[in-house]
C-alpha cells in the first residue's frame, strides 16, 4: 500500500469543554473525532517529518504560483489553488503545534484543530480554539482546512502542467516513492509473540509498501486436537488474539503462523511460526 492511514480522536487530558471562558466548538471535536488521517506515500508519517515536507513545498508552492497559476494562483475567494491560502493554513498548523507544546491544559482543543486543519475532508472555514492570551493563536477562523487533502489535489493538477520536469517534482518532494525491491520466494514476516496475560500480542513485518503484497494471514493451532484455524487478516504490523485462554491455571503453547497474502488470496513468500506459552487465570 502507497498510503497511511489512522483514525486518531482527540481525546486528551486538559481543558474542559463545559468551561465558559475556554468553551471549545462541539462541531470541532466532532469533526476531529470522525477524521482519517490518510495521506500519500510522499508526505511523511512521523510529525517532525511532515511538517518540515509541508513547509518545503509550502516554499515551493510560493516559488512557482506564477509559472503554475492554475494550480497556486487562483484568486477566486476560498479557492484550494492559491499558494498564500496554501501558506497561511501551514502558518497556523504551526501556531497550534507551537501553543500544544506549551499549554497543556489545552490540548484536547488545539489537537482538534490541528488535526481538522491537516485532514479535514471539507475544507471548510474552522475557528479555532480559545487559548491562552500570551499566545499568538489566530482568533478568526481560517477560510479553508484539510491541507493535506489539499496539497494531494494539487499536485495532481501539478503534475498535468506544461513545464512541470521531474526536477522540479524533486524539489517540491512529490516524486512517487518506489516500493522496496524484495525476493518473493524467501519473504519472511518474520513473526514474535508474547503473552500479556490476558491476550497473545504478534508482531511482525508489516505488508505495508511491499509491491505484490496487500495483508498478513494469522492462523493459529491451539495444540488441542482441533488442529489449524484462522484468525485474522491484517494490513498492518500488529496481531492481538484476544481467544479465551485454558481454563483454570492451566499451561498450553499455541503455535501461531504468520504469511503475506495478495488480494486474491495468494500466498507470497514464507511462512513464519512462532509459539507462545499462555496460562489461564484462575478466578
Amino acid at each position: 500500500m502507497s498510503s497511511n492511514e489512522k483514525k486518531n480522536p482527540p481525546v486528551l487530558v486538559g481543558d474542559n469543554p463545559t468551561v465558559e471562558e475556554h468553551r471549545i466548538n462541539p462541531d470541532l471535536l466532532g469533526t476531529a473525532y470522525a477524521l482519517r488521517q490518510h495521506h500519500p506515500s510522499y508526505i511523511p508519517n512521523d510529525r517532525a517529518a511532515r511538517m518540515a515536507w509541508l513547509a518545503n513545498y509550502v516554499k515551493c508552492a510560493v516559488e512557482y504560483h506564477v509559472q503554475f497559476a492554475p494550480v497556486f494562483n487562483i484568486l477566486t475567494a476560498g479557492s484550494i489553488y492559491n499558494a498564500t491560502s496554501t501558506q497561511t493554513m501551514f502558518n497556523r498548523i504551526v501556531q497550534a503545534y507551537a501553543a500544544l507544546d506549551l499549554l497543556t491544559p489545552y490540548q484536547r482543543g488545539l489537537t482538534a484543530y490541528v488535526n481538522v486543519m491537516l485532514f479535514n475532508r471539507e475544507t471548510g472555514a474552522v475557528t479555532p480554539p480559545r487559548a491562552d492570551p500570551a499566545m499568538t493563536m489566530p482568533t478568526t477562523p481560517s477560510p479553508i482546512s484539510g491541507l493535506i487533502g489539499i496539497v494531494v489535489q494539487q499536485v495532481d493538477l501539478l503534475r498535468r502542467q506544461p513545464g512541470f520536469t521531474e526536477v522540479i517534482a524533486r524539489q517540491f518532494g512529490v516524486l512517487p516513492t518506489p516500493a522496496p525491491s524484495v525476493d518473493l520466494e524467501t519473504l519472511d514476516p518474520a513473526v514474535q509473540g508474547r503473552f500479556t496475560g490476558g491476550d497473545v500480542i504478534l508482531q511482525f513485518r508489516s505488508p505495508q509498501g511491499i509491491r505484490e503484497v496487500d495483508m498478513a494471514e494469522v492462523r493459529v493451532n491451539r495444540n488441542d486436537g482441533t488442529g489449524v484455524h484462522l484468525l485474522g487478516s491484517t494490513t498492518h504490523s500488529r496481531f492481538t488474539d484476544h481467544s479465551d485462554l485454558p481454563a483454570g491455571n492451566t499451561r498450553a503453547v499455541w503455535t501461531y503462523f504468520v504469511c503475506f497474502m495478495t488480494r486474491n488470496q495468494q500466498y507470497v513468500g514464507q511462512q513464519s511460526v512462532v509459539d507462545v506459552t499462555v496460562q489461564g487465570r484462575v478466578n
